[in-house]
């Protein structure tokens, strides 16, 4: 359906601005989709229980560089936007790094998720949870991914990169992605007992 070039994309006639319904979710043709040469297409998705989230933010150590490559290709066949902020290579590099990377990316923008990979994924849950606003999940089954999102509002997936299924990672994902927050009072309630502790914290900084 679209061929993209070195400068422009050749499509059926479609106007810049114009949207194109597909599936469950929205293109959205702009200026500035047609020269992003990372990003895939600009694409609203929408969850099984109807929640849109617009982008995500991707990040992994030397140790999930593999798999980050295999769930870029997995979000470009969801066509789902996408922001590969490393690294770039299986040269070693430390996890904290691109794990402040991604959390800073998901706490500036609303409407986005990110998904994280290291060795075992724990050390991307320790670093992404000191950022302000972010609720990362160390997800490894299917049970894990639902109740990140469904109880604790996780905006950040983590998953191990090592002696960890390609296929089993990419089901667990595909839970989490299509999963949305249940909005349970009781959850809300405990969610927002953690955000006034951020806050009491951060005011309490120089």
């Amino acid at each position: 359906m679209f061929m993209k070039t070195k400068n422009k994309i050749n499509h059926f006639p479609l106007k810049i601005g114009q949207t194109l319904a597909f599936g469950s979710g929205r293109f959205h043709f702009s200026p500035k989709n047609f020269h992003e040469h990372k990003r895939n297409w600009s694409y609203d998705h929408e969850s099984q229980t109807g929640e849109k989230f617009l982008r995500i933010f991707i990040g992994a150590d030397h140790a999930g560089f593999k798999l980050k490559g295999d769930i870029i290709k997995y979000l470009k066949t969801l066509r789902i936007s996408f922001d590969d902020l490393g690294t770039s290579s299986d040269a070693r590099v430390d996890y904290p790094d691109f794990a402040f990377r991604v959390a800073d990316a998901v706490a500036k923008n609303k409407n986005a998720r990110g998904i994280l990979i290291c060795g075992t994924g724990t050390g991307m849950v320790i670093a992404a949870n000191k950022v302000r606003g972010i609720r990362a999940a160390l997800i490894y089954d299917n049970y894990t991914a639902r109740m990140a999102r469904e109880h604790n509002d996780a905006n950040i997936a983590c998953l191990r990169g090592r002696k960890f299924p390609i296929k089993k990672a990419l089901k667990i994902l595909k839970v989490w992605l299509q999963t949305s927050f249940s909005k349970e009072l009781r959850h809300k309630q405990r969610l927002q007992k953690i955000s006034k502790y951020e806050e009491k914290f951060h005011a309490c900084l120089p």
